[in-house]
């Protein structure tokens, strides 16, 4: 729930604990486990070169030490747990859009979750293909990939709109 004060002073915004949020914050915790613990597994088992860069394909066309798997974890986790806490201080959000009411500061809060959410999925297909070794793997991860990232891409555009809309009805 996001509630605004009435001059709409974006400093004032207080967003509460949801169950909407809960679960979107559990499921980026199950994220981040599931990386690390993939990273963990694949820094032991895979040789000391391993892929670090992917062609569109998702052919290797770089290579460097596989403690690069454990900054990428790092990366993903900071990615994941500063857009979900971010969730939560949506006056610092950058939107196309001019917010002017609760309903669009609700939109933009699940858009940034769900964003936050995918980003996560997006680390966990880099952490395998560079991490697993398999050709068929990664060629698989890097058409997910390609998914994912246009998925964010829709995932935004929608959620833009919806906000432009629940302006024009609240204006």
């Amino acid at each position: 729930m996001t509630t605004i004060n009435p001059n709409n002073d974006r400093r004032d915004i207080k967003v509460y604990r949801t169950t909407e949020g809960t679960v979107f914050e559990l499921m980026g915790a199950v994220i981040v486990i599931i990386l690390w613990a993939l990273t963990l597994w694949f820094y032991q088992t895979s040789p000391d070169k391993i892929p670090t860069h992917f062609d569109i394909t998702g052919t290797p066309d770089a290579y460097g030490d596989k403690s690069s798997l454990i900054l990428l974890a790092l990366t993903g986790t900071a990615i994941v747990t500063v857009t979900l806490c971010t969730a939560y201080f949506p006056r610092l959000f950058n939107t196309p859009v001019k917010i002017s009411n609760a309903v669009q500061y609700a939109i933009a809060i699940r858009m940034v979750r769900i964003i936050s959410i995918l980003c996560g999925v997006m680390f966990l297909m880099i952490t395998v293909m560079s991490g697993c070794g398999n050709e068929r793997m990664t060629g698989l991860c890097s058409k997910l990939l390609i998914a994912v990232l246009v998925l964010i891409l829709l995932v935004t555009i929608y959620y833009t709109e919806k906000m432009r809309r629940a302006g024009k009805k609240h204006d």
